[in-house]
């Protein structure tokens, strides 16, 4: 009886979806519990040195490709980090509304070297995406609630005992400087792009190895057999036009990059 009450509480923390009835019940809870700011101690470099392999993981079926070595570093996204164990050093990326509430509310399972909230917060594009609610939130429950692992917030504009970086509009400078046209509509996207930011800021890292940024290709379902929605914005033509032309010019210019995925694939 204890085990399957255990097994509907980790289905209920670590899910790939919300209600976002659960959400509006769970989430204020937040407000009465105690809580202190969050510690920094590593920066994006630090969390990468030692490591020549990134491999980006999706969360498509494609990811049951990878084979999992503790002596690269992975770079997740939403619910692809359940692929790994706290065996795995990992950074992990969130630019989803829904899983920054997720996040909110429970936390990591697994212990990453180091959080990365895209805040998406410019003075061009004031509180896009994640908006409003994501911004507010982070200050709210970030800056007073202790974590056992670094996070950073990318973006540009401050709030108190939350630790900003301009990593966002460093990248897509990088991008720009480099003739790679680039869609920012999903997650997938994201960690993608990141991963080819840091190969060439970070001259240690020699290979890219990329899994479950699948787009609907190989089956409209997640890496652990759980079915995505119908409209999710990865599916959609023009979104999937858009991220074919980025991936090819990627693909083409750099030669470290293995994709494993279902979609542009470049390996089978």
């Amino acid at each position: 009886m204890i085990k399957k009450f255990n097994a509907f509480l980790e289905r209920l923390k670590y899910t790939n979806t919300y209600s976002k009835y659960t959400i509006r019940l769970i989430l204020p809870i937040l407000n009465i519990r105690k809580r202190k700011r969050v510690d920094y101690a590593l920066s994006i470099e630090d969390a990468l040195k030692n490591f020549e392999t990134l491999n980006v993981l999706g969360s498509g079926p494609s990811l049951n490709k990878c084979n999992f070595n503790k002596d690269e570093l992975y770079v997740t996204t939403n619910s692809s980090y359940l692929s790994l164990s706290n065996a795995h050093s990992f950074v992990h990326i969130i630019r989803d509304g829904g899983y920054l509430k997720q996040f909110l509310m429970f936390g990591l399972k697994y212990k990453p070297k180091l959080l990365i909230v895209e805040s998406l917060y410019t003075d061009k594009a004031p509180l896009t995406h994640i908006a409003n609610y994501g911004v507010q939130a982070l200050k709210k429950y970030l800056g007073r609630r202790k974590f056992d692992y670094p996070i950073l917030i990318t973006g540009g504009k401050p709030f108190p005992y939350l630790e900003f970086n301009d990593s966002y509009i460093l990248k897509n400078q990088f991008l720009k400087d480099n003739n790679l046209q680039w869609h920012d509509s999903n997650s997938g996207i994201t960690i993608y792009s990141y991963a080819i930011w840091w190969a060439n800021i970070y001259g240690h890292i020699k290979n890219i190895n990329v899994y479950g940024i699948d787009a609907g290709q190989g089956g409209e379902v997640y890496f652990n057999g759980q079915k995505t929605k119908s409209d999710h914005v990865a599916m959609k033509d023009l979104n999937k036009s858009k991220m074919g032309v980025f991936f090819d010019n990627c693909q083409a210019k750099y030669k470290f990059i293995q994709n494993y995925s279902y979609f542009k694939n470049n390996v089978d």
